[in-house]
């Protein structure tokens, strides 16, 4: 079984209408997602921002950007341009000591040349 096969096998339907089947009305869909928040004593958000939510913590979690962005239905391209200041947020300062070390070593390197032709 292919992954995306897996992943549509486990999908459940979470807001239903009248018949138990998906809510794919719109305007039905947000006072069941209303309830649902007053019933979870959650502020009102608007149920877009749930993807935001799941692509920046699955980036936190250190899910990869080309699975986030194949869940959410993204372009690789359109993944980064939106969720970008979330990747790899945790290891900035280490890329930051690596870039200031390698500076640092060219650095030496470049002033070693000049005393050896002077």
């Amino acid at each position: 079984m292919l992954m995306e096969e897996k992943l549509k096998a486990t999908i459940h339907t979470i807001f239903v209408n009248t018949q138990g089947k998906p809510c794919l009305d719109g305007d039905l869909f947000n006072i069941e997602w209303k309830k649902a928040l007053i019933a979870g004593c959650v502020r009102y958000r608007r149920a877009y921002n749930c993807r935001h939510t799941y692509a920046s913590l699955g980036l936190k979690a250190g899910a990869k950007p080309a699975f986030l962005a194949a869940q959410l239905g993204h372009s690789l391209q359109m993944f980064y341009s939106t969720y970008a200041k979330w990747i790899n947020e945790d290891d900035d300062d280490a890329e930051l000591a690596l870039l200031e070390q390698y500076a640092q070593r060219v650095g030496e390197k470049v002033g070693e040349k000049a005393v050896k032709s002077t």
